[in-house]
Order: structure tokens, then C-alpha cells, then sequence
């Protein structure tokens, strides 16, 4: 199917609330002239301020949903949030790569929600290491990408997966005045910083994601879909004082 429009893929988890996992990715996605497909791994219990439970869904559904999507539609870029375990990633990343090899994947890390959910206590260095072969970005926040790969501060953490992939590490958790992302590259490094909001929002990492799909499916470079995103999500963040954020209309730049 071509009729112009830029679509984007969002493989992650269902959230009643609406603030993370597809339903935050698709509005995102919306906002930003994409249209959105999405693929459920898993359904949560929750709102925006606690995880009560989750139930995961199993491959074969999350394989099918993918096949009849890739099938039909032409999708340059996916994001893959949240995901049952490592095992789970591999086949999935399989899956996809036999699709389309042309394919880039965003996989954002999601292991703990902000109000303390854990969804993954193990992660083994070693498979991760061959599944970033496939990833085009990683994009965890300061607690996720130490655990990905343990060291003494993030951004040590972050330079040595991006000898395996490009990273852009999120400051959102740290406590500085002003909010400095990096993106790591296997040869250099770029600084994306905001002023640090006083509030926070559910899902912030999920629409950061999202925004820096759509950037890329709009034919954005690497580095400018990065600023685009931040731009974005800072915006999101300072929508109001909720947790639950308001997504806002931005302008739609293509790539040259």
C-alpha cells in the first residue's frame, strides 16, 4: 500500500491510562504527522501512578499482529518498549528483521516503572550484546542503561553499549538544573538539554520514543530527529502539573 503517508510501528504494552505503552505512542505519532500502527505485548493493570499487575502476551499473537501489519503497510521505522524478557526481544527482533532487513528499530528499555514496578529483575550481558546488532538506537534513561551494562555512572554505562549500537541516554532522573540527553555513536557524542521541569510525567520516556520515530519516519536525520524529540517531550512534560500530560500540535518538518 503507498499512497505517501509515513507510517511508524509501536510494539509495546497496553496502559488504561493512556500515558505510556501504544496509546502514548499513537497520539504521539498522531501529533506529528504519522500515522501510527501498533502491536500489543502485554496488557497492564494500572493508572498513571501505579502498576497493579501485567499479563504478557504470548509470541505467536505478538509475530501475527506484526505479519499482518508489515504485510500491508510500509514501515521504515518501530519502536519496541515494553517486552516480556530478553528471549521474547530475540524472536521478535527475528521476526521483524525477516520482514523488512531494511528495517531501523528504536527499542526503549522499559525494566521499571516510575512508581516501582519491576518488569525485569535479570538482564544477561552477553545476549544483550548480540541483540543490539539489531537495534538501530537504544534510548534508556540513567537507572536502565547501568543495569544494561553496570558501571560507575551512566554515561561510562552508555559509551560502552554504543561500541554495539547508538544510544541517547536520558537525563531525566538526574537532579541538575538543566536536563542533558546524549547521544552516543560508536565515534562521537551530541548534547541535547532543556531547562529541568519541576514536575514529572507518566510515560515521558515512551512519548520521547515515539516523537523520535515519527521524526526519523519524516525523513529527519539522526541528530535533528533527537532535538525534535526532546523538544517535544519537553513541551509534553510542561503541559500542565499532572502526571498525565497534554500532547500538542507541532509543526511537520521533513527531511531534505
Amino acid at each position: 500500500m503507498s499512497t505517501g503517508r509515513k507510517y511508524a510501528l509501536s510494539i509495546a504494552g497496553f496502559d488504561p491510562s493512556q500515558g505510556a505503552g501504544i496509546g502514548a505512542d499513537l497520539k504521539t505519532f498522531e501529533q506529528l504527522g504519522v500515522y501510527g500502527l501498533g502491536v500489543c505485548t502485554a496488557i497492564t493493570v494500572q493508572d498513571e501512578e501505579q502498576v497493579k499487575s501485567v499479563s504478557w502476551t504470548d509470541l505467536s499473537t505478538i509475530t501475527d499482529q506484526i505479519e499482518v501489519l508489515l504485510d500491508r503497510y510500509p514501515v521504515e521505522y518501530a519502536k519496541i518498549g515494553l517486552i516480556e524478557n530478553f528471549d521474547v526481544l530475540e524472536e521478535v527482533l527475528f521476526f521483524l528483521k525477516e520482514k523488512n532487513p531494511n528495517l531501523r528499530i528504536i527499542w526503549d528499555p522499559i525494566l521499571k516503572s516510575g512508581g516501582g514496578f519491576v518488569f525485569h529483575e535479570e538482564v544477561y550481558t552477553k545476549q544483550l550484546k548480540n541483540l543490539l546488532k539489531d537495534i538501530y538506537l537504544l534510548t534508556p534513561n540513567r537507572q536502565e542503561v547501568t543495569r544494561l551494562s553496570p558501571a560507575d555512572a551512566p554515561e561510562k554505562s552508555a559509551r560502552a553499549l554504543s561500541a554495539y549500537t547508538s544510544v541517547y541516554l536520558k537525563d531525566g532522573h538526574n537532579k541538575e538544573a538543566a536536563c542533558k540527553d546524549i547521544l552516543y555513536t560508536a565515534r562521537q557524542e551530541f548534547e541535547f538539554t532543556a531547562d529541568r521541569l519541576p514536575h514529572a510525567k507518566h510515560g515521558s520516556g515512551c512519548v520521547f520514543s515515539a516523537a523520535l520515530v515519527a521524526a526519523l519516519a519524516n525523513g529527519r536525520e539522526l541528530t535533528d530527529a533527537c532535538s525534535q524529540a526532546k523538544d517535544y517531550v519537553t513541551r509534553y512534560i510542561g503541559s500542565d502539573e499532572s502526571l498525565l500530560g497534554w500532547h500538542q500540535p507541532q509543526a511537520i518538518t521533513e527531511g531534505a
